[in-house]
C-alpha cells in the first residue's frame, strides 16, 4: 500500500500497526488487526496505472467523518 491509517487504543498502538500493514500489504491486515480489540484500517494502494484502490476493515466506516 502507498499509505494506511489505523485507529487504535493508543498512538503507539496505531503505529506499530499500521507499519505491520505497510510491510506485510493489506491482503494480511485483517490477521494482523484482528488481535487487537478495536482497532480498524485503511489502506490506498496506487497502481502505476488507473485509479487508486482503498480498502478498509468492515468497522472503519463508522469512523468516517
Amino acid at each position: 500500500p502507498s499509505g494506511v491509517t489505523v485507529i487504535a487504543g493508543s498512538s503507539m498502538e496505531a503505529d506499530a500497526l499500521a507499519t505491520a500493514i505497510y510491510v506485510l500489504g493489506s491482503g494480511r491486515a485483517d490477521d494482523v488487526i484482528n488481535k487487537f480489540r478495536g482497532a480498524e484500517w485503511l489502506t490506498v494502494s496506487r497502481p502505476r496505472a488507473g485509479p487508486a484502490e482503498v480498502r478498509a476493515s468492515a468497522g472503519m466506516e463508522r469512523h468516517y467523518a
